[in-house]
C-alpha cells in the first residue's frame, strides 16, 4: 500500500498504537475504528488485545475495523475474539 511508504502514515499508527492503550475509553473507541482505514498489521496485532477491554465500545470498534482490514491475520484476531467472547458469557 502506498500509505506505508510515508512519514505521516508510520507516525499515525505509533499515534493509533498508543491511543489503544489509553486510559479514556472514548480515545481506545476512535484509535480502535481508525485501523479500518488504514490495515496495518502492526495495528491488528495490538488489535487482539481489544477483546480483554472493559469498555463494550472499543471491543465493537475493534471487530469493525479487522472485519474492514480483512486478511489472515484480522481473521485470526476475529477468531480470538469470538473465543474470549464465549469465555466471557459461557453458554447456560
Amino acid at each position: 500500500m502506498l500509505w506505508r511508504k510515508s512519514e505521516a502514515a508510520r507516525a499515525i499508527v505509533t499515534t493509533l498504537l498508543v491511543e489503544l492503550h489509553d486510559s479514556y475509553s472514548r480515545v481506545r473507541c476512535t484509535a480502535a475504528g481508525a485501523p479500518g482505514e488504514i490495515a496495518d498489521d502492526q495495528v491488528v496485532g495490538a488489535l487482539e488485545a481489544a477483546p480483554g477491554d472493559e469498555d463494550r465500545e472499543v471491543r465493537t470498534a475493534a471487530i469493525h475495523a479487522l472485519k474492514s482490514i480483512g486478511g489472515p491475520l484480522a481473521k485470526e484476531a476475529l477468531r480470538h475474539f469470538a473465543e474470549h467472547d464465549q469465555r466471557r458469557n459461557p453458554p447456560p
